[in-house]
């Protein structure tokens, strides 16, 4: 894994993932004394509602467009994702390979949801443009509660909008190498 702020390089290993929701926990082994550098993100437990401003960062087809984390900003589409899920939202946002799992973030900055996909053209064929999908917050955290793995929320609106830069500390580029056991 590589941080974005400080771009070193760390050894990470699946903790838990869940197939139906397809999201994953990885542990980085971060030494002791680096951990302070790295802000944790914030899930917000308010559910957002149609027409809500949304951003993402993250690092769409990896390495060919720079290893620097891209940021772009759309709004929320629909309460619901395809076939009516109630698991995804369904956002108007660039997501391109290499946003999935990344965060998506409400007006203050704060995780709203997880990146998953994008509709495909093949799916509906038709040319698609910025309709994407993003697993809501309470759905994560009933993951990460099941699992044991802790995190910080915040549950009425935050007075400080958390800046673009202090959520650099938070947000990592994952590079798969699979290693035997």
């Amino acid at each position: 894994l590589i941080n974005e702020a400080t771009q070193e390089r760390f050894r990470g290993r699946l903790i838990c993932f869940d197939d139906t929701l397809d999201v994953a926990v990885i542990k980085i082994n971060v030494p002791e004394d680096k951990i302070a550098k790295f802000n944790p993100l914030i899930f917000s437990t308010k559910p957002l509602s149609i027409s809500n401003s949304i951003s993402t960062v993250g690092f769409p087809f990896g390495s060919v467009t720079g290893s620097s984390m891209k940021y772009t900003k759309g709004y929320v589409s629909s309460e619901s994702g395809p076939f009516n899920s109630p698991t995804l939202y369904t956002i108007d946002l660039s997501i391109n390979p290499g946003n999935s799992g990344g965060p998506l973030f409400d007006s203050d900055n704060n995780v709203a949801g997880i990146i998953s996909a994008r509709l495909d053209e093949d799916a509906v064929g038709a040319k698609v443009e910025n309709i994407g999908y993003a697993i809501k917050t309470n759905y994560v955290m009933s993951f990460l509660k099941e699992n044991g793995i802790p995190f910080e929320t915040v549950s009425q609106k935050n007075n400080n909008t958390i800046s673009i830069e202090s959520i650099k500390t938070g947000v990592f580029m994952i590079e798969f190498k699979v290693e035997p056991f």
